[in-house]
């Protein structure tokens, strides 16, 4: 039997803190998912973070059908979240659980989005966008945002 020596625990050095970075992501289907989960790695990537990415995904029939879960979704996203992605195909409006889900994101349980830094990103399908059928969803996003500056 050999004997095998190592120093002593209080010598080693803890691994050094990466940052967090967190994403949740609200999905239409299927293909907006992957869209979602595809911009997070190109953008992890292309910024170069070195930190820890944590995603939690939510698709829009789970809001719909348990509101509980919307509602702490909601404002878990408002104080620990640092993106925020609506990924849908944007050939229907923004069904009316969402826009409430966005409204409870942005009350932030208590927490002033203005002392958070959030970024609400939006991603459409790309054939939706060529043909305009997201222009009214686009517009209450804009109005929904101007509102959150001001």
């Amino acid at each position: 039997m050999k004997a095998v020596l190592l120093p002593p625990s209080s010598s080693r050095r803890p691994l050094p803190k990466r940052p967090v970075c967190r994403f949740v992501i609200l999905y239409e289907d299927y293909l907006a998912v992957e869209r979602a989960e595809a911009f997070c790695e190109k953008m992890t990537h292309k910024l170069h973070m070195e930190t820890i990415c944590r995603k939690e995904a939510w698709s829009f029939q789970v809001l719909q059908q348990f509101p509980d879960i919307a509602r702490m979704t909601a404002k878990g996203a408002a104080e620990h979240a640092d993106f925020i992605i609506l990924s849908l195909d944007g050939f229907a409006e923004l069904p009316a659980h969402v826009k409430a889900w966005l409204k409870t994101w942005a009350r932030g349980g208590g927490v002033r989005l203005g002392d958070q830094k959030h970024a609400l990103i939006t991603l459409f399908n790309e054939l939706s966008l060529r043909e305009g059928a997201c222009a009214s969803t686009k517009a209450y996003l804009d109005r929904f945002t101007n509102r959150l500056r001001n």
